[in-house]
């Protein structure tokens, strides 16, 4: 039977950072002449000319298409930043269809990626993440042209999903080694507009299947795509990137699909449309700075602050770490809870856990972390186990449901980190709120 392209999630907005041309900014002084005898002086005026935002790309995937594009990426015009995004290594079999050399051989993918970038072009800001997709920080999505070149449907809906959220153009790439096609796809995140979702049906839900936050990395199939098929792939994934970062895009590339058939030497282009059934809400959110927290503050800080953004109650005193309670108000059975109680607060996509267990030793280790962030899980009974999350000791969000002993963690310990954006509730209403970036 012949391969499925599933059509992608990744609709977005053309972010405002990639609509100019790099630049830095400037700013021209108008002087006054010299003033005579009995005349004002005349104070000179600054008036500032803000450049255009420089362009933001981040690259997801880069094995047989994605280590390809790297050379292309070096040379696109006006791009200034580049996020490579990769949780694997490169393999022996990776030499034959895949951008490295032998020495790249056991190495992070990113990490060899971005030496060649930054190799071939030493101008352009290059950063890496060597982790899955899931794990980076909704918001270093914000502002920026999303590149994927995945051959996972998980990964794929993953990515789509988080650049609709913020509002960014995505580009899913893709080939079919049995067919010899090429497909480059591109989602704008709009009314009416498809997403990455509008093109899954019932067995592709199947196939995706529940995720459990004990399973542990979703394998992914290899490629065995050829060398030349995955160029194919990555040159015209670079002339899509090169009509998007060259301004404002042109509605009618929402949903747009190229697929290149090699065998017959064919170029077939079509467009995907808004599927009503679709299971994705379609909502872009509004995300604005969590103002006054740093992943320095406790959980029990956050929860105070948010209680402050939302507006709902009288604010919080500004000292932090427990050092004064806030304001408090009286339940109907008189007794009296911090008034932030109200307010709970969440990472979209991911879950916290409250304690993991060891298989080896059946101990159960008390850890509220970010599952999949908390870093090494050796057992510190037995030093052998790998520590593993269990179901029943996973929660969804954090509130003074909480013991006060986990409120008092820094945010930074349980493993939130800069740029992640937290979803605030209160009652019915949620607000998106990013924690600031220091850099």
């Amino acid at each position: 039977m012949k391969p499925r392209f599933p059509s992608n999630e990744g609709e977005a907005r053309q972010p405002r950072e990639a609509n100019g041309r790099a630049g830095s900014p400037a700013a021209f002084v108008v002087a006054s002449q010299r003033p005579r005898r009995g005349e004002r002086r005349a104070v000179a005026s600054v008036a500032p000319v803000v450049a255009a935002p420089a362009p933001r790309l981040c690259v997801v995937g880069l094995g047989n298409i994605g280590s390809q594009f790297v050379d292309h990426l070096a040379r696109l015009p006006g791009l200034a930043h580049v996020l490579l995004v990769d949780r694997d290594v490169y393999e022996p079999a990776n030499l034959s269809a895949q951008a490295v050399s032998a020495r790249d051989v056991g190495r992070p993918k990113a990490m060899v990626q971005a030496r060649r970038l930054r190799q071939l072009n030493p101008q352009l800001q290059v950063e890496t993440f060597a982790g899955d997709l899931e794990s980076l920080p909704l918001g270093r999505w914000r502002g920026a042209l999303v590149a994927g070149c995945l051959d996972s449907l998980h990964a794929r809906q993953a990515l789509g999903e988080r650049a609709w959220r913020v509002g960014s153009a995505f580009l899913d790439a893709g080939v079919d080694p049995a067919s010899g096609l090429a497909r480059v796809t591109c989602f704008l995140p709009g009314p009416d507009r498809p997403c990455f979702a509008c093109g899954l049906d019932d067995r592709d839900y199947a196939a995706l299947g529940a995720v459990h936050p004990c399973a542990g990395p979703v394998p992914v199939p290899a490629t065995n795509g050829s060398f030349a098929l995955g160029g194919l792939a990555a040159a015209w994934l670079a002339l899509e990137c090169e009509r998007l970062l060259r301004g404002r895009p042109d509605p009618s590339l929402a949903g747009r699909e190229v697929l290149l058939e090699t065998r017959t030497g064919r170029l077939l282009v079509s467009r995907r449309a808004r599927n009503p059934a679709c299971r994705f809400d379609h909502r872009a959110w509004t995300i604005t700075p969590f103002a006054g927290l740093t992943i320095d503050n406790s959980l029990a800080d956050a929860l105070r602050l948010a209680g402050d953004l939302v507006g709902n109650h009288r604010p919080f005193p500004e000292r932090l770490n427990g050092k004064d309670p806030g304001g408090a108000r009286l339940t109907g059975k008189g007794r009296m809870i911090p008034r932030s109680a109200e307010v709970t607060f969440r990472l979209p996509g991911q879950r916290l856990a409250k304690a993991l267990h060891c298989p080896a030793c059946g101990a159960m280790v008390e850890r509220f972390q970010v599952v999949d962030r908390g870093g090494p899980r050796t057992c510190p009974h037995c030093e052998t186990g790998a520590l593993a999350v269990v179901g029943f000791k996973v929660v969804d969000c954090v509130g003074h449901h909480l013991p006060a002993a986990l409120l008092r963690q820094p945010l930074r310990r349980v493993g939130f980190r800069a740029g992640d954006v937290l979803a605030v509730e209160s009652g019915r209403r949620t607000r998106y709120l990013q924690i600031p970036e220091n850099r």
